[in-house]
């Protein structure tokens, strides 16, 4: 890429309201913080895209007015607290909702991280980081428009297909202490939010998934209408009750028919995009406190030794290898998985 920089930018602005509270109860063994807050931030600096004839690829601008807004819990408690052993509890919640506001004028969609049939996309009405790309015909009412021959019909645009953002996350830590040693574990729980599995689409397509596999003897009805009116008339649509092959080794078209070929390379980017809650192991860690008696006169006051591990189980219905990791690293565009690797 090719920034080109701009003399006429100004400092992004941040209006924000927060209100919240806390209680202490049972002398400091129980405690809750509630945090309620709208940030709105305008003249947001992005990198947005460049015709190549002026020999760059981008530039800055400030180009976006977006608003953040949610809530932010926790709560902590001491359940035991007995001779030298303690049990510490904590848990944190999030729920926060992101918003584009507006694009400055001209600016009608701005591309973070992807491809041309997929990205991540700061669009108007969207989501921060929208996964943008190709997807089904679908009619008002959001019904898939299948064809006569019962397969779902391509759209020609490009659209907004998913929300990269978690409806919400969790974190519960819980820590053991008995004497000098202190075993502590942190949970990390998500809901919601999508990922684009560019990985899963293609071994879809050369058949080498698991998936592949499992639906080589399949007959469905896809679910979905059909616009039974002429090509000219308002579209009357009717419930689709046409059963197709999902792979029909009979079929004149040989394998161009398969369910995972016959959309292209990959499929198009609405087949790919899975759910990607998760419930993780973020950390568990052991330590000991070696106290200063053990020095003698040396004149160390102690030491702690402790070992600790990092995302030691995983558990999601996400097909990829983990749907934390993103396709371009720490960057501004995230949602988007192809051949990542695992963190």
């Amino acid at each position: 890429d090719v920034l080109f920089g701009n003399p006429f930018l100004v400092p992004e602005e941040t209006n924000s309201f927060e209100i919240g509270g806390e209680v202490k109860f049972l002398n400091d063994r129980l405690g809750l913080d509630v945090n309620y807050f709208d940030a709105t931030s305008s003249n947001v600096i992005i990198a947005v895209d460049l015709s190549a004839t002026t020999g760059y690829t981008n530039a800055w601008e400030n180009a976006a007015e977006i608003r953040n807004n949610g809530w932010e819990v926790t709560a902590y408690a001491n359940p035991v607290r007995r001779g030298d052993f303690r049990w510490d509890t904590e848990v944190n919640f999030t729920a926060m909702e992101n918003d584009v506001i507006s694009l400055k004028e001209g600016i009608d969609d701005i591309g973070l991280n992807g491809f041309v049939s997929t990205s991540a996309d700061v669009v108007p009405g969207q989501p921060y980081s929208v996964i943008y790309g190709t997807g089904f015909q679908r009619n008002d009412n959001g019904d898939m428009i299948i064809g006569e021959d019962g397969w779902p019909l391509i759209n020609d645009t490009r659209s907004a297909l998913a929300d990269p953002n978690p409806d919400w996350t969790a974190g519960w830590r819980n820590s053991f202490s008995f004497k000098n040693v202190t075993i502590s574990g942190l949970l990390d729980i998500r809901s919601g939010g999508d990922v684009w599995c560019g990985t899963c689409g293609i071994i879809n397509y050369f058949g080498t998934s698991a998936l592949s596999a499992e639906e080589r003897d399949d007959v469905v009805v896809f679910d979905g209408v059909v616009n039974t009116a002429g090509p000219d008339d308002e579209p009357v649509y009717v419930e689709n009750t046409t059963p197709v092959a999902l792979a029909d080794p009979t079929s004149p078209n040989g394998q161009n028919d398969y369910y995972r070929v016959r959309y292209g390379f990959g499929g198009i980017s609405e087949m790919n995009i899975y759910d990607s809650s998760w419930v993780r192991l973020r950390e568990l860690s052991v330590g000991f406190n070696v106290p200063s008696s053990s020095f003698g006169t040396s004149g160390i006051e102690g030491m702690s030794v402790t070992l600790s591990g990092r995302n030691l189980l995983l558990f999601t219905d996400y097909p990829g290898i983990d749907p934390e990791t993103n396709l371009s690293g720490d960057s501004n565009g995230y949602g988007l998985d192809y051949f990542n690797n695992p963190n």
